[in-house]
């Protein structure tokens, strides 16, 4: 099959089509354009509308209701004036409460990272600013599921001496406290979390043009890449029984290669490197759920972008889009259990809209 990507005739792709749903997220009231960050079980997504973060409904796009406008939510629950803010990461699971990670800046320079807890009806709410002396951002939340009442576990960054230091937090409604990752194991160095399953975190560290994979299991460990590989990045997880299943990207040659990882423990990590679409130069895996479906994006040297998914065995990549979409990056999945539906940011008829994709 061929198809046309900014005038390019792109041969061999797996497209998307048939049965699957583009819903476009919309927007906030006054603003022109949409991103979706995170998609939780319940299908309620975060993102940002214009500088704003938002929240929907579940299954709903951006309707106008009641809490949709998290930015001036947590403007009235932290009794703050924000600049700006974007969502980066929901948790939910039927009608429990909803757990929101991202930043919030209070100029237009300092962003601190927040959390933020609400019930399922909306009359509940708390949210916790997790840095306000050097700034940062919460990019993944995974609360306890166990029925016990524990605390939730929320991953990103802080900035110490302008330099970045992954962070792992443990919060409740009323207090936090945080794990300086960075000093712990990285002290010479920048790093960044990226996702957690509460007991591992991944993530990246080094310096723009070295940085390399890594997963906390009580201790630091690389994880493995091609012999070739300068640099790597890890930027989503899930886990698999005892397993860890691990995506994000490598650079060998100065391409970025999308790749996958299974981590059995103690440092123990095998990969599989996943396939570039025909045309394009590089890749990028984001995010994997519980069943190893895995999304990302690719990009090609006219400067396009599109929309990608993997399965964590390998085998054909998949371009994800259809009718006046032009789908650019898919940002998370959830459960393959509620449908697989994935959440990122395009060009919908021209214009910048956040999208829920349903195979």
């Amino acid at each position: 099959m061929t198809k046309s990507i900014c005038g390019m005739l792109i041969a061999g792709l797996n497209w998307s089509a048939g049965a699957a749903t583009i819903l476009d997220i919309g927007t906030l009231p006054n603003m022109s354009d949409s991103s979706g960050y995170g998609i939780s079980r319940t299908g309620r997504v975060v993102g940002s509308s214009g500088s704003k973060a938002f929240r929907t409904q579940k299954n709903y796009p951006l309707l106008g209701a009641p809490g949709e406008d998290l930015h001036a939510t947590l403007v009235q629950v932290l009794q703050l004036s924000l600049f700006a803010s974007e969502a980066f990461d929901i948790h939910q699971y039927n009608k429990e409460p909803m757990e929101i990670v991202g930043q919030a800046n209070v100029g237009q320079v300092n962003s601190w990272p927040f959390w933020y807890q609400e019930s399922d009806n909306g009359v509940i709410k708390y949210a916790r600013l997790l840095n306000t002396t050097t700034g940062g951002a919460a990019v993944s939340v995974k609360p306890d599921t166990s029925g016990s009442g524990g605390p939730s576990v929320v991953v990103g960054h802080v900035y110490v001496n302008e330099m970045a230091h992954a962070a792992y937090w443990v919060v409740v409604p009323t207090q936090h406290w945080l794990y300086d990752y960075g000093n712990i194991y990285f002290p010479s160095q920048e790093s960044f979390a990226t996702d957690t399953d509460r007991n591992r975190t991944v993530g990246y560290r080094g310096s723009s043009t070295n940085w390399q994979a890594f997963i906390i299991d009580n201790l630091a460990y690389g994880l493995s890449v091609p012999s070739n590989a300068t640099a790597s990045a890890a930027y989503g997880m899930h886990p698999y029984g005892s397993l860890s299943r691990i995506v994000g990207s490598y650079v060998e040659g100065g391409f970025e290669r999308p790749i996958y990882w299974s981590y059995t423990g103690s440092g123990s990590s095998t990969y599989t490197i996943l396939q570039v679409p025909a045309g394009f130069e590089h890749a990028r895996a984001l995010a994997v759920n519980d069943y190893g479906q895995i999304v990302g994006s690719a990009w090609h040297p006219n400067g396009g972008e599109a929309a990608c998914q993997w399965y964590y065995t390998g085998g054909p990549v998949t371009v994800l889009g259809g009718g006046s979409w032009q789908l650019r990056i898919a940002r998370k999945i959830n459960s393959y259990s509620v449908g697989g539906k994935v959440v990122g940011w395009g060009f919908h008829s021209g214009v910048v809209r956040g999208f829920v994709y349903s195979p």
